[in-house]
């Protein structure tokens, strides 16, 4: 699994810098009390873009959440089948075989940004508006 750069930040759950009361809560620009799964989207999407909580809401992170990987090659695979509206499978094997996912992700990286969630060792990624 690749290691994330400086946009592309580890996070496990809280930070400091989410943190609004006493109480360890999140909360996002729409004064919106996160936790759970929610707040580990919420997150996730801030740590991804490079933003701090007050500056985006839930429901932003919502629509820019593209899914969860176990690496940047197959984020791409998964755009390419989804983009492609042709079945990827369908091609002959020497071709799809020779595919470089990995690098297909370096001409997508500018549309998306990705996190790895520490408690299920998986990419999150997320569009960029």
């Amino acid at each position: 699994m690749n290691t994330p750069s400086n946009s592309e930040t580890a996070v496990s759950g809280l930070n400091d810098d989410s943190n609004n009361d006493e109480n360890n809560c999140t909360i996002d620009a729409d004064a919106t009390v996160l936790v759970g799964d929610d707040e580990t989207l919420f997150l996730c999407y801030c740590k991804a873009i490079g933003i701090r909580p007050m500056q985006a809401t839930l429901e932003d992170a919502q629509d820019a959440y593209c899914g969860n990987y176990e690496s940047t090659a197959d984020f791409a695979e998964a755009c390419a089948r989804e983009m492609a509206g042709v079945e990827l499978d369908a091609l002959p094997l020497w071709i799809s075989s020779s595919i470089n996912w990995e690098h297909a992700w370096h001409d997508l990286r500018f549309d998306y940004a990705y996190t790895e969630n520490l408690s299920t060792q998986r990419l999150m990624f997320f569009r960029l508006s």
